[in-house]
């Protein structure tokens, strides 16, 4: 993620940001909350070129825990939604423009 700028919905001795962007698949960053109201548990991140691509590995989703969804947001505006993710395997959004904007991708 090199000089961008990580942000989160919860802090934490174990749940900083960067454990979320760090290149080792044996961290991790979790939220707080246990379970959490929808949008309540995030991650940020803010950089200062042009984003085509993004892609993220979770955990599988178990009953009542795990992200179902991510909103990708450019100044508190909903670009796109990629809702109903299971985890387990590497997941994304990337940006067609030829397709209408912003496509999931697996």
């Amino acid at each position: 993620v090199g000089s961008s700028t990580l942000s989160s919905g919860n802090t934490g001795k174990y749940h900083v940001p960067g454990m979320a962007f760090d290149d080792n698949l044996d961290t991790e960053w979790h939220a707080q909350c246990s379970p959490c109201a929808a949008e309540e548990a995030w991650l940020g991140v803010t950089v200062a070129s042009v984003v085509r691509c993004v892609r993220w590995l979770q955990a599988p989703v178990l009953s009542g825990s795990g992200v179902r969804s991510v909103i990708f947001n450019i100044g508190g505006v909903e670009l796109a939604k990629a809702p109903g993710l299971q985890g387990g395997r590497w997941e994304g959004l990337q940006y067609a423009a030829a397709a209408g904007g912003w496509q999931r991708i697996c």
